[in-house]
């Protein structure tokens, strides 16, 4: 008997996995180890997968984030420092005369 209401497997569900998503996986999974009582040890290594999960996506979205604000800061300091040299061009020094900086 085929079943036509399964996905084939070699495709993924396009579901973003975010912070939030894995928190409520991971009080649900919580929520099933307290009802069960002893039993429940077997959604043990459920609990602590998705725990794991969590962790590396948390610092993933971290390291983003700095990067982000790096890339911000040197977008900022290049804008700086294009502003400074149409305010004052480059001007090479000759040897008789030296020419004060007045930038």
């Amino acid at each position: 008997m085929r079943h036509r209401h399964r996905a084939p497997l070699n495709k993924k569900p396009n579901i973003e996995v975010s912070v939030e998503l894995l928190e409520k996986c991971l009080d649900r999974v919580a929520l099933a180890i307290d009802r069960a009582g002893k039993p429940g040890a077997v959604y043990l290594p459920i609990y602590e997968r998705i725990e794991a999960e969590l962790d590396t996506l948390r610092v993933k979205e971290e390291r983003m984030e700095r990067a982000r604000h790096d890339e911000a800061l040197a977008a900022a300091r290049t804008e700086r420092r294009m502003r400074k040299e149409r305010r004052c061009p480059v001007r090479r020094r000759t040897p008789a005369k030296r020419l004060s900086s007045a930038c």
